[in-house]
């Protein structure tokens, strides 16, 4: 078992075996002591974004209670101001949105932060040409709405599995 831990010097993510003593970070050296060890672990982030209240209301109690941390944004404009301050491991966001869509929205972030181009869940309830086109482009994972709390889980638990073999 492997506990993600976060440097308090550099902030950056690294792991460690559990329940062994932690390794120094990878990146500044930092040496972690025990009293770190419990503080410092990090959960999931997951950045939501959806202009429908409903939607957002529904995913954050889901993810809440299987342990993420999420962050909130109402479109693609919003969700972009986020990522310039947190760094998330998976993004969820509706396409139809006001102000910028998700395509837009995975555009510039692909630009910005190629990194996060296969962490990205597409969920949408409009799955027109230029949709599926894109989806099927990308190669990005998507549900349609209505969807399932074991359908999101197992997109999710199917993102984690990427990341882990990246």
């Amino acid at each position: 078992m492997t506990e993600k831990l976060i440097c308090p010097n550099c902030e950056r993510f690294s792991y460690t075996t559990a329940p062994c003593e932690p390794t120094p970070c990878p990146y500044c050296g930092f040496v972690f002591s025990e009293a770190d060890k419990g503080v410092k672990k990090m959960r999931r982030r997951i950045l939501v974004i959806d202009d429908d209240s409903t939607i957002r209301d529904i995913l954050a109690a889901i993810l809440i209670k299987q342990g993420y941390e999420i962050d909130i944004a109402k479109n693609g404009v919003e969700g972009l101001m986020l990522l310039y301050d947190k760094r998330y491991d998976l993004i969820i966001s509706d396409i139809n949105m006001p102000i910028m869509d998700g395509i837009k929205f995975y555009r510039k972030l692909i630009e910005r932060m190629p990194s996060m181009r296969q962490r990205v869940l597409f969920i949408t309830g409009n799955k027109d040409r230029e949709t599926d086109m894109f989806l099927k482009e990308m190669g990005l994972r998507h549900l349609l709405k209505p969807f399932t709390t074991s359908g999101l889980l197992d997109a999710l638990n199917e993102a984690d599995a990427f990341r882990s073999n990246v």
